[in-house]
């Protein structure tokens, strides 16, 4: 626990730091670099000035001109990814990456749109203070066939990251990804079970 505190606290001194425009050389870490080598003990890891890393490791050499800030005693990680979150506010883009949460997938709502277009070209800056948000936008929850096909053709034009779906639009889904026809999937009646074949 007391491990991912001090990566948590990291984590918010380099999404403060990266905000301004210098290099950025967090020396004496211990880092783990998420490739499942060993972890990298008193380590440094340069940021360039525009936000982006520029290296990893125990040797790495630091320009004279980088701001050197000591993180002896904490330990870097890379940004977490939320797979599976509903984003209502911005303001929640800033509390996940308060918690090492860089990326965040929103798997439906009314405002994701909305969201979307506030945030999306801010997420290509350095000086970015929240987690980046990507959206599958309203979940349709059609009764028919075609009324899913509309639903999922006005989500792909919103151009939305991903689609998400109940369980009866499924197969616009499905048709809207594949350029060939589909085959037949089928629901048991008594239950929210959908099976079609492997090859899908």
């Amino acid at each position: 626990m007391q491990t991912l505190k001090h990566s948590l606290a990291v984590a918010l001194l380099i999404f403060a730091a990266i905000a301004t425009a210098q290099e950025k050389a967090f020396v004496h870490a211990r880092i783990i670099d998420g490739t499942g080598k060993a972890v990298i003990e008193n380590a440094t890891l340069l940021v360039r000035n525009d936000g982006r890393i520029e290296a990893v490791g125990a040797s790495v050499r630091i320009p004279a001109a980088a701001q050197r800030i000591d993180v002896a005693g904490k330990t870097i990680i890379p940004g977490l990814i939320s797979g599976h979150s509903h984003v209502n506010d911005l303001g929640q883009l800033g509390l996940y990456a308060r918690y090492g949460i860089t990326s965040v997938f929103s798997l439906g709502g009314e405002n994701e749109i909305a969201l979307r277009d506030q945030t999306r070209a801010e997420q290509q800056t350095s000086g970015l203070t929240r987690a980046r948000l990507y959206i599958a936008g309203p979940i349709p929850t059609s009764k028919t066939a075609e009324d899913a096909r509309k639903a999922v053709d006005a989500i792909v034009a919103a151009r939305t990251d991903i689609v998400s779906s109940a369980w009866m639009t499924l197969l616009a889904i499905l048709q809207k990804c594949r350029p060939k026809p589909i085959p037949q999937f089928w629901m048991k009646p008594t239950k929210k079970e959908c099976a079609w074949p492997s090859t899908l």
